[in-house]
């Protein structure tokens, strides 16, 4: 068993299908990093903050969990934190092509960094956050779509 692992995204907000991957990623390590990238460049629903809360309160059940976030490259990030495992998740043929490449740029910046991937289950094949984003923006029920957590942030939010 490797000692600590990374799982990387936005988590904007974090759904069901990430809280799935989550709790099997932590099963094959003894830590397991959630990291909550920054990117200037998306149009972010929840703060860094909320997401980390969000995804603190959906895991708490969990003992091995630590989350942070970052505006570092995540190889960057995990070489920092002597972290060797990537996580990534895959719901279909756009998430493969996506992360293939992803994995190409990262295993050129660093070779030492592996980067192991986890199957969507079927259930969250078609959750996205952005499609959540876009249900929860018209009041759609998106209760068996995410942690209950996150609808109670975005109700708060949207007083």
């Amino acid at each position: 068993m490797k000692k600590a692992y990374l799982y990387p995204g936005s988590f904007d907000p974090i759904t069901n299908g990430h809280l799935d991957l989550i709790k099997r990623a932590a099963k094959l390590c003894d830590v397991l990093y959630i990291v909550i990238g920054l990117n200037d460049q998306k149009n972010y629903l929840f703060s860094v903050e909320e997401r980390k809360q969000m995804i603190i309160e959906a895991t708490k059940g969990l003992a091995n969990i630590i989350v942070e976030a970052s505006d570092k490259l995540i190889v960057d990030y995990a070489k920092e934190k002597h972290i060797s495992v990537i996580v990534r998740g895959f719901r279909n043929t756009i998430d493969f092509e996506d992360e293939q490449e992803m994995y190409f740029f990262n295993n050129k910046i660093e070779p030492s960094i592996e980067t192991i991937v986890l199957f969507s289950k079927i259930e969250n094949f078609y959750t996205s956050s952005s499609n959540i984003k876009e249900l929860l923006k018209f009041k759609a029920d998106v209760t068996s779509y995410v942690p209950q957590i996150v609808i109670d942030t975005f109700n708060k939010k949207s007083k």
